[in-house]
Order: structure tokens, then sequence, then C-alpha cells
């Protein structure tokens, strides 16, 4: 057996709504006005390419630890696509695009494209420091067999475990020992995603690599 027991009435107590009810409430009904959850799509691949052109403000970076053998890390870049306006005012089809204007986007990459723009907006901003000397350009990170571990030119291709120090962000760790970097930034990509193509490597397998534009 069991008793109802109603709610203790306050002020300025929340409102319950309705019982849901397929025969009387339709979708546009119910989700008008609803609470949304704040949620990035994933972009992969044709999707992500479909940001070329299209521009965007990427809120958040976190750096995650990458495939043995391939790359030492990762970057998630949580973006907000701008809105109609703007994109109409870059000649952005809209009705062309697999999103709209607004929505929440994540992407990652590890590439020496986008990761390595990453590690340098940060590394300008202040945000990190990098091993003394900093190294601006050179080939993309190489995996040492002999040794076991990845070889580096570049000084933003460095994972967040091989960074000199971390001024703002957060720096945590895996139980694994892991190294995982998180920090919102205000980086506007004025021209969304710009692709170099034509070749591939060992962390580039669609012989692409993606550039913030």
């Amino acid at each position: 057996m069991t008793t109802n027991t109603p709610a203790k009435q306050v002020e300025n107590a929340p409102v319950e709504p309705q019982r849901f009810d397929p025969t009387r409430d339709n979708w546009a009904m119910i989700t008008e006005g609803a609470d949304e959850i704040l949620g990035h799509d994933l972009a992969k691949d044709e999707i992500l390419d479909a940001l070329q052109g299209v521009p965007f403000m990427v809120t958040r970076m976190t750096f995650q630890e990458g495939t043995a053998g391939m790359r030492a890390s990762y970057v998630s870049c949580e973006c907000v696509v701008a809105p109609r306006n703007v994109l109409e005012r870059r000649r952005v089809l809209v009705e062309t695009l697999p999103f709209d204007p607004g929505d929440l986007v994540v992407f990652n990459d590890g590439s020496t494209g986008i990761y390595r723009q990453c590690v340098a907006y940060l590394h300008a901003k202040g945000f990190i420091a990098l091993p003394d000397p900093v190294v601006v350009n050179g080939k993309g990170a190489i995996w040492n067999e002999k040794e076991g571990k990845m070889e580096y030119e570049c000084s933003y291709d460095l994972p967040p475990n091989e960074w000199a120090d971390i001024h703002a962000g957060e720096l945590r760790y895996t139980p694994s020992g892991a190294a995982i970097y998180q920090a919102n930034v205000r980086c506007f990509a004025k021209r969304g995603i710009r692709i170099s193509d034509g070749y591939s490597n060992a962390w580039t397998q669609d012989g692409k690599t993606r550039y913030l534009a």
C-alpha cells in the first residue's frame, strides 16, 4: 500500500508540467519552453568538413591522451556556430549545412594543423608555458620504436605532460597517469575550417590536415 504525499507548498514553488499525453501533445507543443540539455554534436569527417568557410567560436579546448604509437594527445574543440545573420554575411548557404546557426559542435584533432594551432594559441595567450627553446616549425611527431616514445621537432606538437607550466585552465591526471588539460577560451574562426589534402601519414588517415581559419 502506498500513500500520496502532496508537495510542500512554498513561495515561488516550481510548476510541474502536465504528464505527457501522446493523444494530445505534439512535438511543437512539448518543445516550446522546454529545458534544453547543453550538449555538442560530434563532427567527424564529412560533417567536420562542412565547417569549411563557416564562422564559429571555439569556447573550450580539452587535450586528452592519444593512441600509443601514433599521437601522444589530441585536442577536442567545443564550438558554437555563428548566428544566421553572421553566416549570411559570409555568404554561407545555411540550408545546405548539416547543422543550424547557433548549434553546439565538438570535433577532435591530433594533426599538425588544428592541434598545433591550439597549443600555439594557448602559449601566445599565456595560458601555458613551453620548454625552451620554443621551436615553431618542424615535421610532425614521430614514434621512436627503439625508445618507445614520441619525438617532436615542433614545440606545438608537445602533449600537456611535456609543457613547462600551466598558468590558466586546469590540468589533471587519470588513474593511469595520462594528462588531461582543459581551458575555456574565446577563439573566433571567422572562416571556419581550412582543409589541406592530397597526402596521408600515421595520424591523418583520410589524407587531410584541417586548420582553423
